[in-house]
């Protein structure tokens, strides 16, 4: 089995490094653009199955790529993380209003929860369970798509890398439609991180 997982194309919050975590926001006129030179790259594979997480920046990417693919399931569990109260702010502001919080992100690793968000680790078990649930209703010459997010991809391949949790975010570098590939054949193993064309 053949499981490939898309990044979403840019939005204009990704462009001005405004956190958007598990909030609707929609693609920008290059993240489209992404999606469609994406869809070329994937376009010789015939997916039995799409998923998307259930925000919107994810389902349009899909919907870009294979408009006509009847096969499209959304689940919630492969949303990016929730940055709670973080949410809808830059960057930038995060940081200045806390100094120290690089360090402290550090020093709790996967523990680390954004004031009313979701740790790294919950956001990582939860969508590398929810891969093992669809593993679990296909069969082995199927291939499959997923769309979704950076964190999420991210915790994913990390956990079939035995990756700790903590260091994910700066173990793999994820462009906007970028593509990764893992096999499975009882057990998980990567073929590729973060193609672009």
């Amino acid at each position: 089995m053949k499981i490939y997982l898309v990044r979403h194309g840019q939005t204009e919050w990704n462009k001005i490094g405004r956190i958007q975590g598990n909030l609707d926001v929609p693609l920008n006129d290059l993240g489209r653009e992404e999606a469609r030179r994406t869809a070329g790259l994937l376009s010789n594979i015939e997916f039995n199955c799409i998923y998307t997480s259930g925000l919107v920046r994810a389902i349009e990417t899909a919907d870009i790529m294979f408009p006509n693919h009847n096969g499209k399931l959304r689940y919630g569990d492969l949303n990016e993380r929730c940055f709670g109260h973080w949410q809808g702010r830059l960057w930038s502001e995060i940081h200045a209003e806390n100094p120290n919080l690089h360090e402290e992100w550090l020093q709790q690793g996967g523990n680390y929860r954004p004031p009313n968000g979701e740790s790294l680790t919950e956001m990582i078990s939860r969508s590398y369970s929810c891969l093992k649930e669809i593993l679990r209703k296909h069969n082995n010459n199927e291939s499959l798509l997923i769309v979704g997010h950076g964190g999420p991809i991210k915790g994913i391949l990390g956990r079939i890398d035995g990756v700790e949790d903590g260091r994910i975010p700066d173990h793999y570098h994820l462009s906007n439609c970028g593509v990764s590939s893992v096999s499975y054949n009882g057990k998980l193993c990567i073929d590729f991180v973060n193609k672009i064309i």
